[in-house]
């Protein structure tokens, strides 16, 4: 991976339940637009419309590039059931270089 545009990231999504995260993921990895995606539930305290709120979701853990995040969220945002989904990306500095290379190879069909 050459270009900052070009760098591995994570994505986390917050979603309703197994069935929407699921269904994300499996979009997500068919379209190349991640390499991996881990699921596990959580539960979120948050504010929202003036009240605080506390439920379990499903945290969708993605490994991507940098390149596709703009693609990767309007997927997201049009299969979401959230009116303000949580798609956050966190750009991966180091990790070890044969799965790194495994990550961009899986989404090299994928341009931005």
């Amino acid at each position: 991976m050459n270009s900052d545009t070009e760098r591995p990231a994570i994505v986390q999504i917050a979603c309703k339940d197994q069935a929407e995260a699921d269904a994300i993921a499996r979009h997500l990895i068919e379209t190349h637009l991640a390499a991996c995606i881990q699921s596990h539930a959580i539960k979120s305290t948050y504010a929202w419309q003036g009240k605080i709120e506390q439920g379990e979701e499903i945290m969708l853990t993605v490994k991507t590039r940098t390149a596709l995040f703009s693609a990767l969220e309007a997927t997201v945002v049009a299969l979401h059931s959230y009116e303000v989904p949580e798609i956050v990306m966190i750009e991966i500095s180091a990790g070890h270089a044969p799965y790194l290379d495994w990550l961009a190879t899986q989404t090299a069909s994928r341009t931005k």
